[in-house]
This record gives C-alpha cells, structure tokens and sequence, in this order.
C-alpha cells in the first residue's frame, strides 16, 4: 500500500469516527494535504453526481458510503441520479426498505433523479414483473403518456438536456406487448430532441450499448452490441446526442466518439461506470473499450461538470482513485 492511498484510507477512517481533532498536529495537515479536494463549481454551469447499480447484497452499507463519499468531496452538485438496479430485487420489501433508508437523508437535501434498470422489474420469485414499487416511490415528469408515466422522461438543467430512457424491453415487453416500449420512446426522442434548447444532451439509461459476455436474445449471441445498443443507438446519434451514461455491468468503460458501428471522429461519447453497491464483477474487455478500470471494480460514481461549452465527465472510486476522466468540447472550441 503507498503512502497516498494509506492516508486516503485513514482519512475516510477518521471522518467516519470523527476524531481527526486528536491527531498531531502533522498528521493533521498530511491528512488535509491527501483527501481530494473538491472542484470549484462552475460560474456558467452546474456538477452533478452519477451513480448506478446500487444493489446490494446483505446491508447496504456500501450504498451508503459511497453516496457519502461522493456527496463529502462534492457538496456543489447540483443533483444526483441513479441509473437503475437501485435495489437487488425491486418488489422485496426488505430490499427497497434498505435501499430507500440509505437514500432518503441525501434526497431529502439534494435533488434525486432515478432511473429504472432490470432490477426493478423483478418480483420476489425472481421473474419479470412490472416495477410498482418503483414508480410509486418517486415523482416524475411528465412524458406524454399514461401508460408509461415513470418508464422514462427529460428534465432539463442548463446547459443540458437529460433524457432518462427505458431499456428493459426484455422484461417489460410481456405485459405491454412486443416492441410498444421501444417505439413509444423512439417517437417521444423524435419529438423531444428536435426541440431541444440546451447546448448539449445527456442520455441516461441502465442497460450499456455493448453486451461483453451478457448473453442477448435479440442477436442470439455475447459480445459485440447489444440488444439495447442496437435499439436505441442510431436514433441517438441521427438525433445528435452528445453523451450516454450506462451501467448494468458493473465497472468503468470509456467508447467512442461512436460514429456508425465504430469509433469515429463524431458521435455520442459512452460511459459505462458502477457499481454504487457491494455487487462487484470482472468483465472481459471489448475493441470498442478506450479506458477500462480495474477488474473487479470497487465501487465508484461519475462526477459530471456542464459548462455551456464543455463537458467533463469524471471516475473516481470510494477510496479516492481516479479512473479516467474525459473533456468533450462543442465543435470550434479549443
């Protein structure tokens, strides 16, 4: 262990037992001199903090410490979201009660933006079921219908346009019909992006445009794209998305700019970060990955900073490690 990394954990330590004031005083100022210091917030923008795949198993301890973590370096954010698989099984009450109890203090003082993952659409048994304990814990913004009033929506944040997509066809489609979700959200996008009115867009959606080794019954096959890239990837970036946010994996992926079916000069930039929780996975690599963290992957979050002319995005783990962070600038900016 260096140096660095023993004091970051002795920071965390201490904090949590609150008795840094009986340190020497030289232990003091090294302590200060290693926790990472937050960013300034932006005079023409906004921070916003990025979780996803908050599911634990046993306490959620770990949820917990790292929404902790994140919110203590970066008490700025505007907001935060979670991008689905917020609770191990969506209709277990013991589960969501957990879930919630751990996010109620920080969403009582910040703004939380939730977003539906596969998880929510489990039952007890373990099979699809539609997620009512979700869409009755939270309040949403209108999109237009009645039939899926909390499977997905906008809000807006300037300089951003967030779209909150649905990608749980697979488990959905069975109670709705087949393909009424996807085409639902396709026709809403369609109306929604050719108005928009902020400089960038931000997509947020649980399941990533890349399978790695997760089986798709779309394709019949692992790898390569997945069902959900395939169904939503075209239209996100004829409609000029700027970046999408993914989780359902379980680590950090940086691809792109995603110009057709490869990297390219142009396209959506795509993140795939998490877990939030203590469900920590190894998964294999693909040719699209550009920046990978470490396998398994501790828990970690994105910390997003939007100005009018730039956006970067930010990996950091709970113990202090920074994984990647990437700029995007608006086309003839410098």
């Amino acid at each position: 262990m260096t140096r660095r990394t023993f004091l970051q954990r002795t920071v965390q330590l201490m904090l949590g037992l609150g008795i840094t004031q009986y340190l020497p005083a030289s232990w003091q100022q090294a302590l200060a001199a290693a926790r990472p210091r937050p960013a300034l917030p932006p005079a023409d923008g906004f921070q916003a903090l990025v979780f996803c795949d908050s599911q634990c198993g046993g306490s959620y301890s770990t949820w917990h410490d790292t929404l902790a973590s994140a919110w203590e370096r970066f008490p700025q954010a505007s907001f935060f979201t979670d991008i689905g698989d917020l609770a191990d099984n969506g209709e277990d009450d013991w589960q969501w009660e957990q879930f919630l109890n751990v996010l109620r203090p920080f969403a009582d003082a910040h703004p939380f933006r939730p977003v539906m993952g596969n998880h929510e659409c489990y039952g007890q048994d373990w099979k699809n079921c539609l997620p009512k304990k979700y869409l009755a814990s939270f309040n949403f913004p209108e999109n237009g219908t009645v039939q899926f009033h909390g499977y997905f929506y906008a809000f807006e944040q300037p300089p951003v346009q967030f779209v909150a997509l649905n990608t749980q066809m697979l488990e959905l489609d069975e109670f709705f019909g087949q393909g009424k979700l996807l085409n639902a959200q396709l026709l809403w996008l369609k109306r929604l992006l050719r108005q928009k009115r902020q400089p960038w867009t931000v997509v947020l959606m649980h399941k990533d445009i890349l399978a790695y080794d997760e089986y798709q019954p779309g394709s019949g096959s692992s790898g390569s794209f997945s069902d959900t890239g395939r169904a939503f990837l075209p239209t996100l970036q004829k409609l000029g998305v700027d970046l999408i946010l993914t989780g359902h994996m379980h680590t950090y992926r940086r691809r792109g700019p995603l110009e057709g079916w490869s990297t390219g000069k142009k396209g959506p930039l795509c993140l795939m970060s998490g877990p939030a929780g203590n469900q920590c996975y190894t998964v294999p690599s693909d040719p699209l990955d550009l920046a990978a963290a470490p396998q398994p992957t501790e828990p970690n979050y994105l910390i997003l900073t939007a100005r009018p002319k730039e956006l970067t995005v930010t990996c950091l783990t709970v113990s202090g490690l920074e994984i990647d962070s990437i700029t995007l600038k608006k086309a003839g900016q410098t």
